[in-house]
């Protein structure tokens, strides 16, 4: 005579475990390998890098130095 949780104990095998170390999975191809950490100039930093160039232009490459990160898929290269 089993227990009610034999039956469930044989469902639970399937599932994973865990996330992997990151705890993210890309919604794209389900990787859970950590993703990369890339940045890129912001938004501010192009509008400051515009206005510098019109109204002080020896110093238009602080624009440049406005960077935001993003985390990019290890595997298939799509932004998380």
């Amino acid at each position: 005579m089993g227990s009610r949780y034999d039956d469930r104990d044989d469902e639970l095998d399937d599932l994973p475990r865990f996330k992997g170390r990151s705890g993210v999975e890309c919604h794209r191809c389900g990787c859970t390998d950590p993703p990369v950490v890339r940045s890129q100039v912001s938004q501010a930093g192009w509008i400051t890098l515009i206005l510098m160039i019109l109204f002080c232009w020896p110093l238009f490459w602080i624009g440049l130095l406005m960077t935001e990160e993003y985390h990019q898929c290890s595997d298939c290269g799509v932004r998380l």
